[in-house]
């Protein structure tokens, strides 16, 4: 049940030194028997606005500022 409950695991967990839970490792990545190390997408980071945000990134800046005297 505890499996179910935090499954799936996310990388950081699955690949750190310290493993506190009674099940293996391999369970906790791949609970579905349906999964497996060649068809789980580990997403790197989080996306800004799907891929429209990351293929039009737009740079802005404050003219407001004023210089420090």
């Amino acid at each position: 049940l505890l499996l179910l409950k935090n499954a799936p695991h996310p990388m950081y967990l699955v690949t750190a030194s310290n493993w506190p839970f009674p099940y293996s490792r391999e369970k906790a990545a791949f609970p579905a028997d349906w999964l497996n190390p060649y068809n789980k997408v580990w997403t790197g980071s989080a996306r800004a606005n799907d891929v429209h945000g990351d293929r039009n990134l737009v740079a802005t800046h404050n003219q407001e500022l004023k210089p420090l005297r």
